[in-house]
């Protein structure tokens, strides 16, 4: 009787700890969400980039909206090695997008060329028209760049894994900003 109890307790362990997901399931997965959300223009981001940006878009006859979804057009992912020490894990995650440096500098050629092809310097509101449309299609026409982010994790007491916030807000800027590493 007693033997049978022990079999039933340790497969019972053995299904558990076999069911449980793993700590790079877990990580990959919680990942995969956040950039799906990235890579689909979900409406939240949107209405984020909408809400921080709208009235300084407006000043130039940009669409916040329009000019997010052109940023964000090829933006793409690849998650990498998910290296787990105890409690601490890293992720390595390669990302595809525009850098806004990039951007902004293809915007002032562009905007500076338009000006100069002009027979007289642009008035205030033909300047922003000018300004609107070079912003609009340098953000379509620059070329997106791989970025690779390492994500910090941290082994939680209920047994999942927490993104360290900072790591991914620094990262992500990094990536998506003005200034950062390239892969």
């Amino acid at each position: 009787m007693i033997a049978a109890l022990a079999v039933c307790a340790v497969g019972l362990i053995l299904f558990t700890l076999l069911s449980a997901p793993s700590a790079r399931k877990l990580i990959t997965e919680d990942l995969s969400a956040r950039l799906d959300k990235l890579e689909s223009a979900d409406s939240d981001i949107m209405d984020r980039i909408e809400s921080a940006s709208a009235e300084r878009f407006k000043t130039i006859g940009v669409d916040s909206t329009e000019f997010a979804k052109a940023y964000l057009a090829d933006f793409d992912y690849r998650i990498g090695d998910i290296d787990i020490d105890g409690d601490n894990a890293t992720a390595k995650v390669t990302v595809t997008t525009r850098r806004l440096s990039s951007v902004l500098s293809a915007f002032s050629t562009d905007y500076q060329r338009e000006v100069r092809s002009l027979d007289q310097a642009p008035d205030p509101e033909q300047s922003a028209t000018l300004a609107g449309k070079s912003l609009l299609q340098a953000a379509k026409d620059t070329e997106p760049e791989d970025h690779v982010l390492t994500i910090a994790y941290h082994h939680d007491a209920g047994g999942g894994w927490q993104m360290q916030d900072s790591s991914w807000r620094n990262e992500l800027s990094s990536a998506l900003g003005a200034q950062g590493k390239s892969a």
